[in-house]
């Protein structure tokens, strides 16, 4: 069972049809994650081993949340560093 951010928790809960960008994270790779079935299009983050980004449902999201592959899942959010950058 994955780690779920809890607002994306209640985002998904909220609005299981809207569309959520997400990123995810698991030991297994892009194409093992994308046969499995997870409903949506996985992409691994280049140069971030074990991390991709997806766009799922909110029914999805949740639906992931319970996969075992499946390590943790947050909210695709741009991240600025202390010097604003």
């Amino acid at each position: 069972m994955a780690t779920l951010n809890q607002q994306l928790k209640e985002q998904s809960t909220m609005q299981p049809e809207a569309l959520l960008q997400v990123v995810l994270t698991s030991s297994k790779t892009a194409s093992q994650l994308q046969a499995a079935g997870l409903g949506g299009k996985v992409e691994p983050i280049p140069g971030l081993d074990g991390i991709f980004k997806g766009a799922f449902t909110g029914r999805q999201v949740l639906a992931l949340a319970q996969h075992p592959d499946i390590d943790s899942i947050e909210a695709d959010e741009e991240v600025k560093t202390l010097n604003g950058e």
